[in-house]
């Protein structure tokens, strides 16, 4: 009876979640020009981050581009409260899976809307890579292997990989 509850609370989680992550639409149109266009499309730049870091790879690439370059729009003009501060040395994979880039930044800018704007650059570090790990995770079948990656996930497992943010990954202000 247990674990029938628990399967069905299981499903009803993925369930909500799924028809969730397919409720984000990509805004049709958009300017970041001042800081209430930045506040007016807060909620949209959160939804985007949450549907790029949960919708498979293989899915809806066209939406997936579009939801990019929402995001990239936004972080691009938003410097005064979103910046992320990143080092090639967590950014190992870009050049190899650059659709982890997105996905990094996705998490990070998550966390930090979430977060009342927090600009901690350790914490916005530590959930953009484990955005970029997670969906390289759930999406292996369709990318392809990364040797960076996987070294990151080997060191999540032995509990390592926020010792190394905070020690090697931290950008110069």
């Amino acid at each position: 009876l247990y674990m029938k509850r628990l399967q069905i609370i299981l499903s009803l989680i993925l369930f909500s979640t799924f028809s969730f992550a397919q409720e984000f639409e990509v805004p049709a149109t958009y300017r970041f020009l001042t800081s209430s266009d930045y506040a007016k499309f807060e909620p949209q730049v959160l939804e985007c981050a949450k549907w790029l870091t949960s919708t498979p790879f293989s899915q809806d690439k066209l939406k997936r581009q579009k939801a990019n370059a929402f995001l990239l729009s936004y972080l691009g003009a938003n410097k005064s409260k979103l910046k992320l501060k990143v080092n090639p040395n967590v950014l190992t994979f870009a050049g190899t899976s650059p659709e982890l880039l997105n996905v990094f930044m996705a998490g990070w800018t998550q966390y930090a809307l979430e977060n009342d704007g927090s600009l901690d650059k350790q914490k916005g570090n530590m959930a953009g890579i484990n955005a970029a790990l997670d969906f390289y995770a759930a999406n292996k079948a369709d990318m392809s292997k990364d040797k960076n990656v996987e070294k990151f996930l080997k060191m999540r497992a032995k509990e390592s990989l926020d010792e190394y943010v905070a020690t090697n990954a931290i950008a110069e202000d």
